[in-house]
């Protein structure tokens, strides 16, 4: 995880300097408050994978993500815009699967780890990519290696949540294909977000709410 930002940047923490054991276990959260016009917090997160449903790792991963939501509601609190991306490594309903039936059974798709992202929702974000294109849109950003990305045999771990007011300023998403074509490639494509934040803000009816899925 890493953050780049064109703006000054300040308050950079990584993990190890949350004061939370989940959150300062492994290196897979980075922070800090890029000075684009109205400050924003942004956090590159890198979620545990669970491995097995039996593993440690898989309690781990619940643990991380209930410690993140916990940040996202503090980071929220602090009153300027917040973005929160990366690979979250839950695909948060049966419509981010190519199908449901390929993943019983499988960490990423759990009711305890689907409850836990939302949790992340609940404290105050946006997901903004099926806040602009819907809930049932299927836009997957992983793909196991081999034929599995020629058929479109993917699922949607990759997210970027924001504060409303933020969402409410959303031009598009999109998701680059252009890497995960390649020779070699990553088994993700990177969801990408264009957002306007030195706009006047918008009108309270257009701002999406927290958690917010839109059809």
């Amino acid at each position: 995880m890493a953050v780049a930002a064109r703006h000054a940047i300040r308050d950079v923490r990584s993990s190890g300097a949350f004061d939370d054991e989940h959150l300062d276990r492994e290196a897979r959260l980075a922070s800090c408050v890029v000075h684009c016009p109205g400050p924003v917090r942004v956090a590159s997160v890198y979620v545990p994978h669970g491995r097995r449903i039996d593993h440690w790792h898989y309690h781990y991963k619940l643990a991380f993500l209930e410690a993140l939501a916990g940040s996202a509601a503090k980071w929220l609190a602090e009153g300027m815009h917040v973005v929160v991306a990366g690979d979250l490594n839950v695909a948060a309903t049966d419509s981010d699967v190519f199908h449901p039936d390929a993943f019983v059974g499988s960490t990423h798709v759990t009711p305890a780890e689907r409850a836990a992202l939302g949790r992340l929702f609940e404290a105050g974000l946006v997901d903004v990519d099926p806040a602009r294109w819907g809930s049932r849109a299927r836009r997957f950003t992983w793909w196991n290696h081999g034929i599995g990305y020629s058929r479109n045999l993917g699922m949607r771990l990759d997210i970027i949540a924001s504060d409303p007011d933020l969402a409410g300023r959303l031009d598009t998403t999109w998701i680059d294909h252009t890497g995960r074509g390649g020779d070699r490639p990553s088994d993700h494509a990177a969801l990408i977000a264009d957002f306007h934040p030195a706009e006047p803000r918008p009108s309270a009816a257009s701002i999406p709410q927290a958690g917010q899925r839109s059809d």
